[in-house]
């Protein structure tokens, strides 16, 4: 899994997903606060009055955490090397990446060791971006600079579903059809990357696929009696949805 910082920032859903045995790449904030090496954790001793203390802490005199922007501008220039992180559509993208082993803050204690992955853009005024993963310690560098660069197709995706496929084109008022619409959109952009794929020698984009699709395939021809029928009959589905809608409500408020 790989989001960004809105939900990267949240210590307890990647506890969940850690749980869930489940891997993550979650972009953080700057502010995320780690240690290179593990502090050792004591129980704080009892005032002798009230109830005993219950959470363990850092041993005094422990190492501090630090936050990752701290981290990354300690670093020598060695420990940054440029990878490739794929071919976008002006062509090649790079960025310098490093690569620790870290213990995250979790409730003022470490966490489970984890990467912690900093990728900083190329030019004169670059920018950095933060990385958490629970990947196994033995990961390739070059794999978690992939999934790093995993949301831009997938947010390409939903651009190209949402413009030229109708996506967020629905009036239903159901899970089981709203489920239905974004399934079939799916598979339509399914369909249609696999197009673009068998064609990739014109270099088709999706919407070029659907221009290329609508001028091929036939169409029904509507006379004025079809179109009619057609009205009528969408009107039908449209009233007996609204009817449904407001009965369902109806039975609720009793």
């Amino acid at each position: 899994m790989t989001f960004d910082d809105g939900f990267g920032q949240n210590p307890g859903f990647l506890a969940q997903l850690e749980q869930a045995r489940l891997r993550y790449l979650a972009e953080v904030p700057c502010l995320t606060r780690v240690w290179r090496q593990r502090p050792a954790i004591v129980l704080p001793p009892g005032r002798g009055r009230g109830r005993p203390r219950k959470y363990a802490g850092v041993a005094p005199g422990g190492p501090r955490a630090q936050r990752v922007d701290d981290v990354a501008r300690r670093l020598p220039r060695t420990a940054w090397r440029t990878y490739v992180i794929k071919d976008g559509a002006k062509g090649v993208i790079r960025a310098a990446f490093a690569f620790l082993r870290i213990y995250p803050v979790r409730q003022r204690v470490p966490g489970p060791q984890s990467w912690l992955v900093l990728r900083r853009t190329l030019g004169a005024r670059p920018e950095t971006k933060y990385y958490l993963s629970n990947a196994p310690a033995g990961t390739r560098p070059d794999t978690l600079v992939r999934v790093s660069g995993q949301r831009w197709p997938i947010e390409r995706a939903f651009q190209e579903c949402k413009g030229e496929l109708g996506m967020d084109h629905y009036e239903t008022r159901t899970w089981a059809g709203w489920h239905h619409h974004q399934t079939l959109v799916i598979l339509a952009h399914h369909f249609l990357v696999r197009l673009r794929l068998r064609l990739k020698k014109t270099v088709l984009t999706v919407p070029q696929a659907c221009l290329l699709l609508n001028a091929v395939l036939p169409r029904r021809a509507l006379d004025l009696a079809a179109a009619i029928a057609l009205v009528n009959r969408l009107q039908r589905t449209n009233y007996a949805a609204y009817r449904s809608h407001h009965e369902r409500r109806r039975r609720r408020r009793r």
